[in-house]
């Protein structure tokens, strides 16, 4: 019999479900066609920041709408194509997810997993756009997002060493305790905490990158000024780099367990043979690769674009993230300095107990500036001097 000469009975949301159920056979399944309604290309800021914080739980569900849906009840969930969704339940051909504070219902042929998001096989962002739409841009804005699309596939790169790391490295060492915990912290520091902000980071990227699929991205700026000053964790594992390396070298190259793995890690080919101490030195390529990359892009933006202000704050915030890099490396050299000072330079004989690495009474923490021989001028004796920013040590 026709549903629309009969009412249901009972409660009004189950009237909701059927109504979906009936609506759902007429909805596109996700096979790449566009539906029939005109959808929103644009992805906003608000709706990419409504991903959440940095670092979501493991359990933590999200989807990028490829159409955008409008409500039909009170209990569905409207949003526009690019929006990302956490989803809280996948039960049926309808999800339940959350928006900007607001939880429905909504078809699951809207929407596709983050997870599934895949890395484009080509280099160049011209082998991805039809000819038609190639020919119908001018040279700056084909050179722009030339600079766009390398800085979204060297972010991939980047993340995929990351993982390498982790899959072929860190956790095999970590389940099979081939190497002391202590030792583990001093090489890979924060490497997880590196993948987390990494990942996030492209992961921001596709989505937009998702959303305009067969057209020029006119908008990246929002993105970098958002996740830039997030990525954090580099100037951490930066300042301990030569450290990570030192002990490397020091202790896990003398254990025969650790060499044995890393012998057959150089056999696999996502590493070209390369080995740990190599993939140690890619973070800090790769954060003084961003205000490069960044700059390319402001390079091919117009003064009139739309972009351009917030890719020039985004070259701002790039090299601010270098100086602290920069900055917490020289931290990290000053304190081994002091450290080495402290365990080697007898000191026993002065009256005033001197801890080196220590805070000055009025110069704040104390600093190594400068050390080299110096002579007397009458007797011609030599001595060795050190200086820091509070005293001279002969």
């Amino acid at each position: 019999f026709p549903s629309n000469r009969v009412k249901l009975l009972g409660n009004p949301n189950e009237a909701s479900a059927a109504r979906r159920a009936t609506d759902l056979r007429q909805q596109p399944s996700f096979n790449g066609s566009q539906p029939d309604t005109p959808s929103s290309t644009t992805s906003t800021a608000s709706s990419l920041t409504s991903i959440g914080p940095p670092a979501p739980s493991p359990g933590d569900f999200r989807v990028l709408a490829v159409y955008s849906y409008a409500a039909n009840n009170d209990d569905e969930l409207s949003f526009t194509k690019g929006s990302v969704i956490s989803v809280s339940s996948r039960e049926g051909e309808w999800w339940t997810g959350e928006l900007s504070g607001q939880v429905g219902v909504f078809p699951s042929n809207y929407v596709q997993p983050l997870s599934e998001l895949h890395a484009p096989t080509t280099a160049k962002w011209s082998d991805t756009i039809e000819p038609l739409v190639l020919e119908s841009l001018d040279d700056t804005e084909r050179k722009r997002q030339e600079a766009v699309f390398e800085l979204i596939h060297t972010e991939q790169t980047h993340c995929d060493a990351l993982h390498l790391v982790k899959n072929l490295f860190y956790d095999p060492v970590n389940e099979k305790n081939i190497l002391e915990p202590e030792v583990i912290q001093d090489i890979f520091v924060n490497w997880n905490e590196l993948i987390t902000c990494s990942d996030y980071f492209l992961k921001m990227l596709r989505v937009r990158q998702m959303t305009h699929e067969a057209e020029p991205i006119d908008c990246v700026g929002d993105i970098l000024c958002e996740q830039v000053p997030r990525l954090t964790s580099f100037i951490r594992f930066c300042s301990r780099q030569m450290n990570a390396i030192s002990v490397l070298q020091s202790k896990a190259a003398k254990n025969e367990a650790f060499k044995e793995l890393e012998a057959k890690v150089a056999q696999d080919s996502q590493t070209g043979g390369l080995p740990l101490s190599s993939f140690l030195l890619r973070p800090m390529q790769r954060v003084t690769r961003y205000p490069l990359l960044i700059s390319k892009i402001l390079q091919y933006t117009p003064d009139g674009h739309s972009d351009h202000g917030s890719v020039a704050d985004a070259v701002k915030l790039a090299e601010d993230l270098c100086s602290q890099v920069n900055e917490g490396v020289r931290m990290q050299e000053n304190l081994d300095r002091l450290e080495w000072l402290q365990n080697n330079v007898n000191i026993s004989s002065l009256e005033e107990k001197v801890v080196f690495n220590s805070q000055t009474n009025r110069m704040g923490q104390r600093r190594f500036l400068h050390s080299g021989n110096l002579k007397k001028a009458r007797s011609g004796r030599e001595l060795f001097a050190v200086l820091f920013n509070d005293f001279l040590m002969l």
